[in-house]
């Protein structure tokens, strides 16, 4: 899941590339004059010929930016999208079918996978939180942090595959978010089997950096005086990094192991077997 919260928070961009503020620039821009342009229509998308055809124009470059924001991954499940209209799909967070008055506002857009945005997933659905418009039970990529809501875990099924599941982060106690880290893994269906074959994906290529974490906050926890120990591995944490960089940062869910929100299962019998080797 990525964070997109730098989007409209400015003070959130100093640790993104001077390609992507580039990016987020130019939808902003496109996204106020589109939103100032259609702020009286009362059809989606506008029915008189004119507007329709400044719209179509308008509503692919905002999708295009968009795509380019998320570096051609889905927010939710990482899928890989692309401007193509059956690769992803620009979607009105607040459904525009409930919430009219939403329909053109530019802050109200996410881009999703057809699959993440598809009738057995999102689509229409709005759950809230005791019925309040201020309390959303869907993750915004945009205004949420999915640190505080969500962690992963990596299973090891019976035929040695990994698969990753996500998993709501039981340390935050606020009612709220526990409510809405579960109804957003039931509505996008993040860990159903239709979703395995992406998730084993995922894993096959996150499994390293975390395996090489953990070790690495293991040592730090029990070696602590065997420094040459620790170094070592933590060099060899840094260098699966880099090797693969690019790749995982792409990854949303390679936030979760930078901040060690992860489980592996069984990865402490594998760290004893590794430990009584050094």
């Amino acid at each position: 899941m990525k964070d997109l919260r730098f989007i409209f928070n400015t003070k959130l961009r100093d640790n993104i590339s001077e390609e992507l503020k580039s990016f987020v620039t130019e939808y902003i821009k496109d996204g106020v004059s589109f939103t100032e342009k259609f702020k009286n229509e009362t059809y989606f998308p506008p029915k008189d010929k004119e507007n329709e055809k400044y719209f179509k124009i308008k509503w692919r470059n905002l999708k295009e930016i968009y795509v380019n924001i998320v570096e051609n991954k889905c927010p939710i499940c990482n899928n890989s999208i692309n401007t193509l209209n059956k690769g992803s799909e620009l979607d009105h967070y607040r459904p525009k079918s409930k919430y009219p008055s939403e329909a053109y506002n530019y802050k109200n857009y996410i881009i999703l996978c057809t699959v993440c945005n598809g009738s057995s997933c999102k689509h229409t659905k709005f759950p809230l939180w005791k019925n309040s418009e201020k309390s959303p039970l869907l993750f915004n990529p945009t205004t949420d942090n999915p640190l505080e809501l969500f962690e992963i875990e990596f299973l090891i099924n019976k035929y040695g595959q990994n698969i990753l599941k996500v998993k709501e982060n039981k340390s935050k106690k606020s009612e709220y978010m526990s409510a809405k880290a579960k109804e957003t893994l039931k509505v996008y269906k993040l860990n159903d089997i239709s979703r395995n074959d992406l998730m084993r994906t995922l894993s096959n290529t996150l499994i390293e950096f975390a395996t090489a974490k953990y070790r690495l906050n293991a040592l730090n926890k029990a070696d602590k005086t065997n420094i040459k120990n620790y170094n070592r591995i933590q060099n060899i944490y840094k260098a699966k990094c880099k090797k693969q960089y690019i790749q995982v940062k792409e990854m949303g869910f390679s936030n979760f192991i930078e901040n060690s929100q992860f489980k592996i299962q069984e990865e402490k019998l594998k760290y004893d077997e590794y430990k009584s080797t050094i």
